[in-house]
């Protein structure tokens, strides 16, 4: 069964990128968060971010506009 992942990569401190991905590991929730990012900032900037975390998501909160 695929589970919502919200995958966070970082660079630094302040700034993050998050996207929100249906996978059914961890692993495959952060390979296709990290095709996202390729395709938002481009592949040579996006090897100046490293994965950060991620955590599986309550579908119905989501929805409802929660974290």
């Amino acid at each position: 069964m695929m589970k919502k992942y919200k995958v966070t990569f970082k660079p630094v401190e302040m700034l993050t990128y998050s996207y929100v991905v249906d996978a059914e590991k961890d692993q495959e929730a952060e390979n296709k968060a990290r095709d996202e990012l390729i395709e938002a900032i481009g592949y040579d900037a996006s090897k100046d971010w490293e994965y950060y975390y991620n955590e599986v998501l309550d579908i119905e909160s989501f929805q409802k506009g929660g974290k």
